[in-house]
C-alpha cells in the first residue's frame, strides 16, 4: 500500500498595490472617507442621545435612572472604542513615514 504526498497548490503572490491594484472604493463603492465620517456621525449621535437622557433626568423628567446610567455607559465605551482606533491609525502612519524606499 503506496501513501500519496498531498500536493499543496497556492496561488502566487502579487501586491496589488504595487501594481496599481483595485482600491477599497472599487470593491465596495464606499471610501475609507464615508466610512470613517459614518463613525464619526454615529459617535456623534451616541453622545447626543446620552446628553439628552441626562438633560430629561435633571429637568425632573420620567427618566429612569438605570436609562441614563446605561446610556452613559454606552457613550463611555463607543468614545474609548474611537480613540483606540485613532491611536492605531496614528501609529500606523507612523510606521510608513518612518518605512525607508
Amino acid at each position: 500500500m503506496s501513501i500519496d504526498p498531498v500536493q499543496f497548490t497556492l496561488p502566487a503572490f502579487e501586491a496589488p498595490l504595487l501594481k496599481g491594484g483595485v482600491s477599497h472604493t472599487e470593491k465596495s463603492g464606499n471610501s475609507f472617507a464615508n466610512s470613517l465620517s459614518t463613525a464619526m456621525d454615529n459617535l456623534r449621535d451616541v453622545h447626543n442621545q446620552s446628553n439628552s437622557l441626562i438633560e430629561q433626568y435633571a429637568g425632573g423628567g420620567s427618566i429612569d435612572v438605570s436609562e441614563v446610567m446605561v446610556a452613559m455607559e454606552k457613550t463611555s465605551m463607543a468614545t474609548d472604542l474611537a480613540i483606540q482606533i485613532r491611536n492605531k491609525m496614528v501609529d500606523g502612519y507612523q510606521q510608513i513615514i518612518k518605512m525607508q524606499l
